[in-house]
């Protein structure tokens, strides 16, 4: 089982000769410095500023791409070029077939296999099942529940509970029990911002007869933890961070599923919620970008998704699945934030924002 549960990466978090190799590499895939759009290049400026020499995404725009030195990198390093192409692609204007067949090309030539790719051709068809996007919280609606989540300290004191009651499907004082308590804790603390959370958007306690499913409420906790609002640029930022947190396996599908979400709407087409029964998650959800565009519509889209992923990355901690939340609820949130080393939003973003007068 412990296979189960691994460290997620994504991005080139490494300086010099591997990132000078894999950079040009990435941006091939993802169709060249031209193809990107303004959101995606904003997005990359952010990574790249995190370097301990702080590139810029235009001393690559150049550079010719060597694929026999992408083969001798470390297959983690090669697997981050595939995703970040991905999300660059994702993140600028309509992904095409070419874009899906470019993408699938440099994979075969790293030797990756990265489901995320398929995204990308599901999206030009219009139509992407939750199959290709599976996360810890999809996973989460299986019955029975999987037996690694007893590893993941974020859902190992609720397993002996029915799944109908972690489901959200039934009621059960035992669940409902603990998330009730946290309205009485002293102001400040994080669960007294949870309760205060769900209060402001009138939403109900696991537990209570219509009350929010369980798996729902870990991404509900980041929203608290980074004070992320829910429109769409929040909740995408939310999904960033926990991608960044996460040492998951499914990492990085959190940022792919909010992208899909709240920049293409898929959120539209999802108004029964993610709890899906399997013939559910398989069914193709149609998407319609031009009537969300929660990123790309945004002009500090792309810098705050990428900020919001490397503070989760600077976390340290999976503050996502490798919590107890409420054990946390009583501390102050300030406090938390503290322990965990969660950064004030905008804190990689500003140091990536170029004078005026520099192209970035």
């Amino acid at each position: 089982m412990l296979g189960e549960v691994q460290e997620s990466r994504m991005f080139f978090s490494l300086a010099g000769t591997d990132r000078d190799v894999a950079v040009p590499l990435a941006l091939a895939a993802a169709g060249g410095h031209d193809r990107l759009g303004p959101a995606a290049r904003d997005f990359l400026a952010v990574v790249l500023a995190a370097q301990p020499d702080a590139p810029r995404v235009a001393d690559y725009a150049d550079r010719t791409p060597d694929p026999g030195a992408g083969r001798a990198l470390p297959a983690a390093v090669r697997r981050d070029v595939v995703r970040t192409a991905v999300v660059l692609v994702v993140l600028s204007e309509q992904p095409a077939g070419a874009d899906h067949a470019r993408l699938a090309a440099a994979a075969a030539a790293l030797e990756v296999v990265e489901p995320a790719v398929d995204v990308v051709a599901a999206i030009a068809a219009d139509a992407v099942p939750l199959t290709l996007v599976r996360t810890v919280e999809f996973d989460a609606y299986r019955t029975p529940l999987p037996r690694d989540f007893a590893l993941l300290p974020a859902y190992s004191r609720f397993l002996a509970l029915p799944p109908a009651a972690i489901h959200g499907t039934a009621p059960d004082p035992r669940l409902a029990a603990p998330f009730a308590a946290l309205a009485a804790l002293p102001p400040g603390s994080a669960g007294r911002h949870f309760a205060d959370f769900y209060a402001a958007h009138r939403w109900r306690m696991p537990g209570t007869p219509g009350g929010v499913a369980l798996p729902l409420t870990l991404h509900d906790w980041l929203h608290v933890y980074i004070g992320a609002t829910t429109e769409p640029l929040g909740e995408v930022e939310v999904g960033a961070f926990a991608c960044g947190t996460t040492r998951h396996r499914y990492g990085f599908h959190n940022l792919l599923i909010v992208l899909l979400m709240f920049e293409y709407g898929m959120v539209t087409a999802m108004s029964g919620g993610p709890g899906l029964a399997p013939e559910g998650a398989r069914a193709a959800r149609g998407l319609a970008r031009e009537g969300a565009r929660g990123i790309t519509g945004d002009p500090e889209g792309g810098r705050m998704v990428a900020d919001a992923y490397l503070r989760g990355r600077s976390t340290g901690t999976d503050l996502y699945l490798g919590v107890d939340h409420l054990e946390q609820a009583p501390r102050p949130l300030e406090k938390v934030r503290a322990d965990f080393a969660v950064l004030p939003r905008g804190h990689f973003a500003a140091v990536a924002r170029p004078a005026p007068g520099d192209p970035g």
